[in-house]
């Protein structure tokens, strides 16, 4: 076709195609060598090549209207292209071999050619998202690649033998330079500092080590070193991508493997005197697990083990190191660190990151390796800053300690021998984190295991495997076992403070670390036998006591308060007051088992003795080698009395052994916490006040506190105790809700059942705080058992105030105390209420007047006695402030005022008293007190008894002022129309002149049409009670409002769509206007005319309408309501 000119060897292809950005489509004209190029035609494109065709041409494009026009691919850029990524559809690299041998051939001739036209240097502009290579999606790669030339393309794409056809085609004209080429070979989100993107690294090292090898040929001495803006070398960028062959390829090839010299630019770390790239032993270290191979590659190139690293010193606030070293920092706030300490630091992530057990070892380990590759290679613990680093701080981070940190006994042995080692001295304190430590005392403190640490707390595991290692490791590098720290603790006592396995502590006692544990600079006494006796570990607390520990010598010790006390053994082992502590299984059988064990030993439940005088023990332990101590300080003895942490553990065997056998008083009061206001208690009030979980479950905490009071009544204690401020057992129990098995076993033991009395006259009557509870089944045992329904007691209200009060009162405030929610739902706590006071009047109880009068009360027994009070003493107290009869309305329940005054005798006096009867009478749509649906009858029996009070002498005009209308408010009610007052109005028995006084003295709102009720004036209208409607509009209730009525009211009424929804609205007038037609009654009609009542506008334009009409409606209308109309 040539030959015969039917094609021109620079022809041009014309294509439409669709924008893909900014929508709508362009034209592309491509020469014809680019088409058969993107074709895969290779040989067809070498004939037009043999025929001369151009390569100085480029594709063009432009959108609709020729409103942009862009630069396109010319056919070297095409073919590069083409054969560095895939076809449409087709996976990376799927050429045929022999295409590609094809495609290969023809780009070295045709890179001849462009050189030739002078277009070789050409770059070329990518124009669509479809031409970001698939490699560097999702942001890895950016506009990195928007515009290239040929070389440029080739090294993006990592091909090694389009690289090598071009390089071959010397395509860099001198022969060497342009080292820039190296940094395209990687991603640019390294290039540029940011975060490695790892998605793009595997699977592209090979590749990239392949292009190295033909890159590098060809560029001068050097050049592999050249350090881009960013301070990478070719080298630190392998390194940041672990990519092992191309980081041994640039070695090869001369890479340095330290950092270079930046030479009229500052550091990355944008410190002008650090004026270094960046290093590739660093970058390497970053990868963790896949480090060892990249770092061991470096090392054997003579990689400086010692280099150091800067960046700031509060770099732990960021994910990675890489994020802030584009950040110019001031000298305050940067430090340099050893590359030893950078990979140790790793460790410190632990802590931080709050890692699972498997990832913290995988983490620990990882670093121990690097760490020992990094010392086998010449680090050193205690390097020297360069001068050039002088400026910046040096990290005082110890190895050694970090070296504890990963519990890794090789690395610690290695870091303290002087041969191949760093030669550390493990005597020497060092820092970490600005704090310092003896190594050993840190290595015991660090090496709690985290798998199975349950177990080890129960003593049930041996999980010190590590830290013994790292303790021997120390021992034989010479670390001093006999040390005392400043605060007191020597190894032995801070092995048991960690929880220590028995096999730790042999170890140390056959060091001849002292039994008895160390005194501090201040005097603070650490006992190893508190220590172990505080988790509880058997195991240890058994070893300690056969080596000799003193089995009542007291040492400080830590509540969970972070607060120190000098406890004993025993005190230690029953103190068990962590929550976590407290929730393990079996921790009453391991606390049991270490008491016993000290008890075996002599340990006794009495007030620990101070320990001696420190200069004695400070004289024996200068004799062994310990430092010299100071006088005792201050700290408080513990207070805290074993036998009541017995009965917080619930364990009835564990109060037999202390009483039994630890000497332990279960007569005698105790405390059971230190640092805290509480007072002594005896050992049976405790078990009932504080040793039930909270919140209280008596269901199931009756069980627990019978046994309790079981064995401690066995062992001599006094059931029959009456507390200081008047409380026995069995008042205590019924103020706390106490279960009724525990009620009946206390009244079973004979604890009084009326209560007892105080020191200064307190009276605590358990009906009473029974009464206070919604349990009827309580106050029924009481009064089955003696108890006096009228008797008085003190009793806390609501406010935190207390005052003597009648079991009935107590009922009446357990209302205001839950503050029940309203609804028109049954009560239970009204149902109980209810029926606590039917059952206390059968009883014989009597509704009391309240009385600020002095009461005669008899005086306290001798307290922890059950002798009878013998001489009254006259004492005043606060009286309840509120009758029970007030405190009833207060509930609103009709039903329960009335059990009050026709069974209890209550008689209303005051005008608040009458006034809130009446209203809870008049108002009540609800009876929540009632189960099951109440009876419309109510409406009238409840008329009944509010119009008996008011016959009686109640004056109405009290409603207006304490009628309790608030308090009635129950939404919705469970009968009635939902207007109280319209019940009572449609109610023959109801109406009459007495309703009439009412409704003038109730306030306005109660008169007025409810939301959801109906209208006592429209009722009113409706049975045609003229009095009442005057009434009612005297009062001054709306005229206009409309109430809803039913179809069968008004069945002559065309109702609209909203009204058949809503119902049928109405004004009085209205009402009264159609009751007048229907009755030939117009008196209301016209009362409510002459007092302003008119129409709505909808109903008039109806009237008019008949008017028009003459419909009879109208005609049957008096002349003289016309007027309305006009």
């Amino acid at each position: 076709m040539i030959k015969h000119g039917r094609v021109h060897p620079d022809a041009w292809c014309q294509l439409q195609e669709e924008e893909t950005e900014e929508g709508g489509s362009r034209t592309v004209v491509r020469p014809l060598s680019t088409v058969l190029i993107d074709s895969e035609k290779y040989d067809l494109a070498e004939t037009l090549l043999e025929a001369g065709a151009r390569m100085d041409l480029c594709a063009w494009s432009w959108g609709e209207n020729f409103s942009m026009t862009r630069a396109g691919f010319s056919p070297l850029h095409a073919l590069v292209r083409r054969l560095g990524r895939p076809g449409p559809g087709r996976p990376w690299r799927q050429h045929t071999e022999e295409k590609r041998r094809k495609g290969l051939l023809l780009l070295g001739r045709m890179a001849q050619a462009a050189k030739d036209s002078g277009c070789l240097d050409w770059t070329m502009r990518s124009t669509s998202e479809g031409e970001v290579y698939e490699e560097w999606e999702k942001g890895a790669l950016g506009d990195a690649v928007r515009e290239s030339d040929a070389l440029t393309s080739a090294c993006y794409f990592r091909d090694a033998e389009v690289v090598k056809a071009l390089l071959e085609a010397e395509v860099l004209s001198g022969g060497g330079g342009r080292g820039e080429l190296l940094f395209m070979l990687f991603p640019r989100s390294v290039a540029g500092g940011r975060i490695p993107y790892r998605g793009v690294a595997f699977g592209s090292d090979s590749r990239c080590a392949a292009t190295l090898e033909h890159l590098t040929d060809f560029m001068r001495e050097g050049e592999v070193n050249r350090v881009n803006k960013e301070g990478h070398t070719a080298l630190s960028l392998a390194c940041s991508f672990n990519w092992v062959k191309s980081a041994e390829v640039l070695l090869r090839k001369g890479a340095v493997p330290n950092r270079q010299v930046l030479r009229d630019r500052t550091s990355p770390c944008g410190v002008r005197d650090l004026r270094r790239s960046r290093s590739p032993l660093f970058e390497a270290l970053q990868w963790g697990p896949d480090s060892e191979e990249i770092v061991s590659l470096l090392l054997r190139w003579k990689a400086d083990p010692n280099d150091f690293i800067v960046f700031p010193d509060f770099c732990q606030k960021y994910e990675s190191v890489k994020e802030i070293l584009n950040v110019r920092w001031p000298y305050g706030s940067l430090l340099a660190y050893s590359m030893l300490q950078v990979v140790l630091k790793r460790v410190q992530e632990i802590d931080f990151l709050n890692m699972s057990d498997k990832s913290a070892a995988s983490t620990r380990g990882i670093a121990a390796r690097l760490a020992t590759l990094l010392i086998q290679n010449g680090a050193r613990c205690e390097s020297s800053l360069l001068p050039s680093l002088l400026p910046i701080r040096q990290s005082t981070d110890s190895p050694l300690l970090l070296a504890c940190l990963t519990r890794n006994s090789g690395l610690v042995r290695l870091m303290c021998s002087k041969g191949e080692g760093c030669g550390v001295d493990p005597n020497t304190h060092a820092s970490l984190g600005g704090h310092f430590h003896h190594p050993v005392m840190f290595a015991l403190e660090r090496s709690q295991p985290g798998e199975d640490f349950e177990e080890e707390i129960m003593g049930f595991g041996e999980q010190w495997v590590e830290g013994l290692s790292l303790l021997q490791t120390l021992s034989e590098a010479g670390a001093d076992l006999q040390l005392v720290r400043r605060d007191g603790h020597n190894l032995l006592s801070l092995a048991c403070r960690v929880g220590a396995g028995v096999r730790v502590l042999e170890f140390l006692l056959e060091e001849g670390v002292v039994v008895g544990g160390g005194t501090g600079e201040k005097g603070e006494r650490r006992v190893p036998l508190v220590e172990a006796a505080d988790w509880p570990l058997e195991a240890a607390v058994s070893l300690l006591l056969k080596r000799g520990a003193d089995p009542n010598e007291v040492g400080l010790l830590r509540d969970a308060d972070g607060r120190e006390a000098l406890k004993s053994p025993l005190q230690a082992v029953m103190d068990q007051e962590c929550p976590y502590f407290l929730a393990l299984p079996g921790l009453t059988k391991a606390v049991a088992s270490v008491a016993e064990l000290l008890i075996d030993r002599g340990a006794r439940c009495v007030a620990p003795a101070p320990p001696p005088d420190p200069l004695p023990l400070a004289a024996a332990a200068s004799c062994a080698g310990a430092p010299h101590v100071s006088p005792s300080s201050s700290y408080p003895l513990s207070e805290v009395s074993p036998l009541l942490k017995a009965c917080q553990l619930g364990g009835p065997g564990l109060v037999t052994l202390l009483c039994e056998r630890g000497g332990a008083n279960p007569r005698a009061k105790g405390k059971y916490r230190d640092f805290v206001e509480n007072k002594p208690v005896y050992p049976v009030m405790f078990v009932l006040e504080f040793s039930m979980p909270e919140p209280r479950n008596w269901e199931t905490d009756w069980r627990r506190a019978i046994p309790l009071l079981q064995a401690l009544e066995s062992a001599g204690a006094d059931l029959h105790v009456v507390r200081e401020d008047g409380h026995n057992l069995l008042s205590l129990g019924c103020m706390g809700g106490a279960h009724l098995k525990m009620l009946e076993f206390l009244l079973e033991k004979g604890v009084a059942v009326r209560g007892g009395t105080g020191e200064n006259g307190e009276r605590r009557v358990p009906l009473v705080e029974a009464a206070d509870w919604p349990l009827k089944k309580t106050v029924s045992l009481l009064l089955k058992r003696g108890a006096d329904p009228n008797e008085v007691g003190l009793l806390r209200d609501a406010d935190g105030r207390e005052a003597l009060k009648s079991p009935l009162q107590a009922v009446m405030d357990a209302w205001q105390k839950a503050q029940a929610p309203r609804s028109n739902k049954e009560n239970p706590l009204l149902e109980s209420m209810r029926w606590r006071v039917e059952f206390l009047l059968d009883q014989g109880a009597r509704v009391l007047p309240p009385s600020s009068t002095a009461l005669s009360l008899p005086t306290a027994a001798k307290e922890g006695t059950n002798q009878a009070p013998s001489v009254s003493l006259s004492i005043e107290l606060a009286s309840p402030r509120v009758s029970v009869l007030l405190k009833a309305c207060q509930t609103g329940d009709s039903l329960l005022v009335e059990v009050l005054c026709e069974r209890g005798g209550a008689v209303p006096k005051e005008d608040e008293e009458r006034a809130a009867v009446i209203s809870i009478h008049l108002a009540d749509r609800t009876n929540a007190s009632e189960p099951g649906e109440p009876n419309e009858v109510r409406i009238l029996q409840q008329w009944r008894l509010a119009e008996a009070l008011l016959e009686d002498g109640a004056r109405v005009g009290v409603l207006s002022t304490y009628g309790h209308w608030l308090t009635v408010r129950w939404d919705p009610p469970r009968f009635g129309s939902g207007s109280w007052l319209a019940d009572l109005i449609g109610l023959p028995e109801a109406r009459g002149p007495l309703l009439v006084q009412v409704i003038r003295a109730i306030p306005l709102r109660e008169a007025q049409e409810t939301k959801k009720g109906a209208s006592p004036l429209m009722v009113a209208i409706s049975n045609r009670w003229e009095e009442g409607t005057l009434a009612l509009i005297e009062k001054g209730v709306e005229l206009s409002r409309r109430q809803g009525l039913n179809r069968s009211d008004c069945p002559w009424c065309v109702l609209t769509e909203r009204e058949r929804t809503l119902g049928l609205l109405q004004s009085p007038l209205k009402a009264a206007l159609d009751d007048g037609m229907l009755n030939e009654e117009w008196g209301l009609a016209r009362l409510l005319v002459e007092r302003g009542a008119r129409l709505s506008d909808k109903e008039t334009r109806v009237f008019n309408e008949w008017k028009k009409q003459g419909n009879i409606t109208w005609l049957r209308l008096p002349e003289d309501l016309h007027r309305i109309f006009d």
